[in-house]
């Protein structure tokens, strides 16, 4: 062991898998620990508390950090001893120092440009990854000093309350010598002098792989300099309608013609509506497209969408990973709408899908039937979100039945991810009956939504026979040791909490019930392991244990002793 940690690539590789206490006394052993260990401390920065106080120490000014003495002279051998080795760097003037209440002054990045021996010289020169999220324009300017050649990843978050502090870093950023291969960019205020400069920005830059923009910049004349990128794998347009005050009647113009987008493998791009998305996706077929993002901002009918599932087959049936988000603010016309599988039945044909996700804030209607289609189309199926949008309020009765759990990871075997939308009118103990057993599941991820909300008290058991302990028997047993799970709906209860005492009450009972539940999944594959391993004295001390894995032994029949 001590010869294989002689070699620089193992050491490291030794080192990265250490906490940062353990790479700091590292550090200390040698020289050549001391360097590797070092390089790995400040590889990631996201933080600038650390490195200003090499130059000196820094104290708080009512919600501010200033140098307490100035840098005359400061040693600026030592600061850059560790500015060289940072690699990545994210900053978000909102939450600089964490921990702490207090942002980096204008007056700290003043000093450094003003005493540093070498003003034009980058001040982290061996950087490639930098996301920086501004404000103010006085914080988005601060970026530029810390821009090398050497910067491959750039992210940027102008939330200045004008277009014209982007525009001008973007005209100064083109005058820079970079070669970026990722470029992420997000600004909450459109404007024609961003649009501009954004369209020389990118046409600039021809070693670009992946650029995401705001939706609204996709502009003709910003995917026509997109489209002349040689390079171009992975492109999407992000954003939410009510962030912006923009018309939306155009949408997205995305112009996929013969001589553009040769290369492109991952799009993603919001949409008014599905009848938009179907005709751009129509224009370009036998495409090499991999990835397909949409969200539509407009309920789409079940025939538009599946028009749109249709067009994928014929236009790209080669995809592996298909989002589809399918949410209105507005709500559906009809509070009884529901999307029927039959719309998304086409896809079927893409037997190449690992990864599909459909959010809805209306129910998804399929049966068991339906689930077993789907596992012999996609056998290569890892992750499926078949649920409403995290962020919605619905409140349907039209969920599916806790036994679907099961028939989902019976139909794939390959399955890691699963989330599903459930009513609890199928949490009861007839899930339980034999014959039900499933072949060893591989699911790393269980979300588990459920309409109506569980009833006060139904941690222990209420009228409807819904008992958390059975609840988690059924899940532990068509689930492995290694499952996360939570509940998917918690993200949209947050709204309006403040103000509505029943709907927190509510919410807190939740993630109560859902906690208890996640618990006792653990213990019952802590106990069933117990059981396997010969263990089964430890079993017996938890009464849970000892009757849960006793019932689980005798539904399921894959045990030969049971803990009496």
């Amino acid at each position: 062991m001590e010869q294989a940690l002689d070699i620089p690539e193992i050491l490291e590789y030794v080192l990265q898998q250490a906490q940062p206490a353990s790479q700091a006394v590292s550090a200390q052993i040698c020289r050549r620990w001391s360097r590797i260990s070092l390089d790995i401390l400040w590889r990631d920065m996201d933080s600038f508390y650390p490195l200003f106080q090499l130059l000196s120490p820094l104290r708080c000014v009512g919600d501010e950090w200033h140098f307490k003495a100035d840098l005359y002279d400061a040693n600026w051998e030592r600061f850059d001893l560790y500015a060289r080795r940072i690699r990545k760097l994210s900053y978000d003037d909102g939450h600089e120092y964490q921990g702490e209440d207090a942002l980096a002054s204008t007056d700290l990045f003043g000093q450094i440009l003003l005493h540093r021996p070498t003003p034009n010289a980058p001040i982290l020169p061996n950087l490639t990854s930098i996301t920086w999220d501004a404000s103010t324009t006085q914080s988005l300017t601060h970026i530029l000093p810390f821009i090398s050649p050497t910067v491959v990843y750039l992210g940027l978050s102008c939330r200045t309350p004008r277009d014209g502090p982007c525009a001008k870093l973007l005209r100064s950023l083109s005058l820079r010598n970079l070669s970026l291969s990722t470029f992420l960019l997000l600004v909450t205020f459109p404007g024609e002098e961003y649009l501009e400069t954004l369209v020389s920005f990118l046409a600039g830059q021809k070693q670009l792989i992946r650029v995401g923009l705001p939706f609204f910049s996709a502009t003709r004349e910003v995917v026509g300099a997109l489209a002349t990128l040689p390079s171009l794998k992975r492109y999407t347009g992000w954003g939410k309608k009510r962030s912006y005050q923009i018309p939306l009647e155009e949408g997205m113009q995305f112009d996929w013609g013969p001589q553009s987008f040769g290369s492109l493998e991952e799009l993603g791009f919001y949409t008014p509506a599905l009848t938009q998305a179907s005709e751009i996706l129509a224009r370009r077929g036998g495409q090499s497209l991999r990835t397909l993002y949409l969200a539509c901002l407009s309920w789409p009918s079940c025939n538009k969408l599946r028009h749109l599932s249709t067009t994928l087959v014929t236009s790209h049936s080669r995809l592996m990973v298909i989002r589809l988000s399918l949410f209105s603010e507005a709500g559906p016309p009809n509070p009884l709408y529901r999307v029927d599988f039959d719309t998304i039945r086409p896809l079927l044909q893409c037997t190449a899908l690992s990864t599909l996700l459909v959010w809805h804030n209306r129910p998804l209607a399929y049966t068991e039937e339906d689930v077993t289609e789907m596992g012999l189309a996609w056998p290569q199926m890892t992750s499926l979100e078949l649920c409403p949008d995290p962020t919605s309020d619905v409140e349907s009765t039209s969920g599916q039945p806790l036994r679907i759990v099961g028939t989902i990871c019976r139909a794939f075997p390959k399955l890691e991810n699963l989330a599903v939308y459930v009513n609890e009118a199928g949490l009861t103990p007839d899930v339980l009956e034999p014959g039900i057993a499933l072949a060893p599941s591989r699911l790393k991820k269980l979300n588990l939504g459920t309409s109506p909300r569980p009833r006060p008290n139904a941690s222990d058991s209420d009228s409807t026979g819904n008992n958390a302990d059975d609840i988690a028997l059924f899940i532990a047993s068509v689930t492995p040791p290694s499952l996360k799970m939570c509940s998917s709906r918690s993200v949209g209860h947050l709204r309006g909490l403040e103000s509505n005492e029943e709907e927190r009450k509510e919410y807190e009972h939740r993630s109560l019930y859902w906690s208890d539940i996640a618990q006792k999944v653990r213990l019952v594959h802590v106990g069933m392991a117990y059981v396997a391993s010969g263990f089964e004295d430890l079993a017996r001390q938890n009464r849970f244990l000892r009757e849960e894995v006793r019932r689980l032994a005798v539904t399921q029949g894959t045990l030969t002793q049971a803990i009496p």
